[in-house]
Order: structure tokens, then C-alpha cells, then sequence
């Protein structure tokens, strides 16, 4: 019984051993292969190329950040998206301010790191009023021309809210 107990706490430190040495050799500085297609459509799913696109999203508040300087910052987003892609998170939703200018630096800082490590934002924008529609394009449009040829933007939010008619 002794040398079972044995052989199993043996076995049991070499995994823990190959864990560890497998998962701090894996080298942030090279990243996985960059977005090639942008996510589409097709029926009621999507597609990313001609496959069949399913992935795990998560929401992220990044108001803890606000108070970091620039360089915190942009480590604390990197180290976000490089550790989610250990997760298999595929998918983040960010909320922005479009007058904010905080939150359009985060969002450089995001979509960046995405366009890198082969991961999407889904960009929803906060504090907008559907009541005056020119407004609201005008506030929007300079973010999504930014954007537009970003394979990385996933999708555009535009209202989370009931509509008022």
C-alpha cells in the first residue's frame, strides 16, 4: 500500500513538474498566428473563413485601469488578451464612451493586442442617446472609420437599451 501511495505522489510531482516547466516556457513574445478573415454571417451562426466560427466571450470592465498610467495600461491589456487566449477566450465586449478619451485609448490598446494574438472585441458604445440620430453618427463614425479594416472588431453595438418610438 506504502509503495502505491508512493508511485501515485511520484507521478502526481512530474505532472505538476511538466505542467509548470510547459506552461512558463510558452513565449508571449511570439504571437499565435494573426487574424487572416473577418467574422461573418451565414444563417443563423458565424464563419470565420469558410468554418464554422464558436467561441467564448467575456465582458470586460476596464474602469480599473483608468487609473494606471499609459504604460500600466497597455501591459495590463496585453497580459488580458495573451492570458484570455489561454483560456480560449475568442471574444471580448468592451463598453466605450465616445467622449471619453480614456476609453479610446483602451480600445487601441485592446483591438491591438487582438489583431496580435487572434482574438475579437465587440465594441459597445455607452453613453449615447438614440434621440438625436445625427448626434449619434457623428460620435460614432470616426471610431468605426478607425476601425473598419480591423479583422479584429468581431462587431459594433450600437444600442443595449430598448428603443423608444
Amino acid at each position: 500500500m506504502r509503495k502505491q501511495i508512493a508511485s501515485f505522489i511520484t507521478a502526481f510531482i512530474l505532472l505538476l513538474i511538466i505542467y509548470y516547466l510547459i506552461a512558463f516556457s510558452i513565449d508571449e513574445t511570439q504571437p499565435s498566428t494573426p487574424v487572416q478573415h473577418f467574422v461573418r454571417t451565414q444563417g443563423t451562426g458565424f464563419v470565420l473563413g469558410d468554418q464554422p466560427f464558436k467561441f467564448i466571450g467575456t465582458n470586460l470592465n476596464l474602469d480599473s485601469l483608468k487609473s494606471l498610467d499609459q504604460k500600466s495600461q497597455k501591459q495590463s491589456i496585453k497580459d488580458l488578451v495573451f492570458n484570455g487566449g489561454l483560456s480560449r477566450i475568442l471574444v471580448y465586449r468592451i463598453a466605450v464612451d465616445p467622449n471619453n478619451i480614456i476609453d479610446a485609448f483602451l480600445l487601441d490598446q485592446l483591438v491591438s493586442n487582438c489583431e496580435v494574438y487572434s482574438c475579437y472585441v465587440l465594441v459597445s458604445f455607452d453613453g449615447l442617446s438614440l434621440d438625436d440620430p445625427e448626434l449619434y453618427k457623428n460620435r460614432l463614425d470616426p471610431f468605426i472609420n478607425k476601425y473598419q479594416k480591423s479583422r479584429a472588431i468581431f462587431a459594433w453595438e450600437v444600442s443595449n437599451g430598448p428603443l423608444r418610438y
